[in-house]
């Protein structure tokens, strides 16, 4: 009895050793590339973390520091419809979704920075008349700091004039526009975006919502605010993959037009995920890192290729979860062997502590931060390197004229009174945007 049951299971360990060779066999490549992807996936992914937590107090700063240059009884500077493009610039990220007349739930809360900028949870008044026209509303995200500068962009020159256009032949010309600039920027970096793109916001009601509408027993699971309807978000990156029409690949132009202008394409997109959205930035990562490593990346990426379609295992969904398990595991090592890594440089900075003490007092009394101490203050130190920026003309210009010397004055009075408390201000738009208190404790629905 005994005996059959030991050669039963070394006939089945053989056959088992067999499969998994030959399973071995046929992922070789595809586990090697998995393996690789994950590391740069991994080194990705934690630099886009810290990057977008720095963009955005980079960005509320910034906005910070532009606020000092508006006038009483004027349009504030953060809202100013001035060129390039004459609408406005989505400059704070903190505020961002009241600029585009937008709400959140008042129960709603961030755990991460990055939810600051998330595109779920947003709802905007219903329409008081069925006959009123659908909201819609347009960012352009550009791919430079600075557009229609210097070496104008084809798709910043391109989105100028889809703004002429409008104001042209449409209904609202370009009043129902704003823009970003994407380069070192919070929400493109939330949003997963490098420019150029298009996102387009219309409110929309899922179709279990639009039964509820309907019904007298509201369902309180479908509409979150009441007398809202939420929000759908759309992404365009340009240029389109797909041709508008079959066999027709349209201009840049033609492309914002069809997108922004033609109700039946702009519907055919699918909602934005951020899931999906993160699958494309790193298929655009592997692009990148096969042009960097050419000799390495680069060719096991083509072997790996060559070699499944050689064994008719190109389209192989078993292959596919063994490349995502390889890549999820890589991630994983990748993540906890950086993290280890913070800690050990932690820990060594802190042993050598008391040295770099000692060098910081002395450089600390010989610097500016004793005699000036709004130097201490991010939005004091911009502008204090805007007026040191200023050439004789430029500030002989802007004291002729009467708003730009009001501007100058304020922001000398307030540099010399050193009257700035910047710090806890930013700080507190910020977790204002997360929903918290100051202490970061959940606000209460009210």
């Amino acid at each position: 009895m005994f005996s059959y049951i030991r050669y039963g299971w070394r006939w089945l360990k053989s056959k088992l050793m067999l499969c998994m060779l030959l399973v071995l066999i046929c992922s070789a490549f595809t586990i090697a590339l998995g393996l690789v992807e994950g590391v740069f996936l991994g080194q990705w992914f934690l630099q886009r973390h810290k990057d977008t937590a720095k963009f955005l107090v980079q960005d509320s700063v910034s906005a910070k520091a532009y606020s000092w240059l508006s006038v009483p009884g004027r349009t504030n500077f953060l809202d100013a419809i001035i060129q390039p493009y004459y609408i406005p610039q989505l400059r704070n990220p903190t505020d961002w979704v009241d600029k585009l007349g937008i709400k959140r739930p008042t129960s709603w809360d961030a755990s991460r920075l990055e939810q600051v900028g998330s595109l779920s949870d947003l709802y905007r008044r219903r329409r008081r008349h069925s006959l009123a026209p659908t909201w819609h509303h347009w960012i352009y995200a550009s791919a430079q700091s600075k557009p229609m500068e210097g070496d104008v962009d084809e798709w910043d020159k391109a989105f100028n004039e889809l703004l002429q256009y409008r104001d042209k032949y449409e209904y609202f010309g370009r009043g129902n526009f704003h823009y970003i600039t994407c380069p070192r920027n919070f929400l493109c970096s939330a949003w997963r975006i490098t420019g150029p793109a298009l996102l387009h916001f219309t409110t929309e009601l899922p179709p279990q919502a639009e039964v509820a509408d309907k019904s007298v027993a509201k369902t309180t699971n479908v509409e979150v605010m009441p007398n809202h309807d939420p929000v759908t978000v759309r992404l365009f990156e340009l240029p389109l993959r797909d041709p508008v029409l079959p066999g027709v690949f349209p201009s840049r132009f033609e492309q914002m037009r069809s997108i922004t202008g033609n109700l039946s394409f702009w519907s055919s997109q699918e909602p934005y995920s951020e899931a999906l959205q993160f699958v494309r930035q790193a298929q655009k990562l592997y692009s990148s890192m096969a042009e960097f490593y050419p000799r390495t990346y680069g060719t096991l990426f083509k072997i790996e290729k060559r070699y499944l379609e050689l064994l008719r295992l190109d389209e192989s969904q078993a292959l596919g979860r063994i490349q995502l398990i390889s890549t999820g595991v890589s991630i994983l090592l990748t993540v906890i062997a950086v993290r280890a890594w913070e800690l050990v440089h932690t820990l060594w900075g802190k042993l050598l502590g008391n040295k770099a003490k000692k060098r910081s007092k002395v450089v600390a009394e010989s610097s500016q931060l004793v005699t000036e101490p709004t130097i201490n203050d991010p939005v004091a130190w911009m502008l204090q390197d805007f007026l040191e920026r200023l050439t004789e003309e430029e500030e002989k210009s802007l004291m002729k004229d009467p708003t730009g010397s009001h501007v100058l004055k304020r922001i000398r009075t307030a540099l010399k009174d050193k009257n700035f408390s910047s710090r806890d201000e930013v700080l507190g738009g910020i977790m204002n945007a997360m929903g918290k208190d100051a202490d970061g404790n959940t606000k209460q629905s009210k």
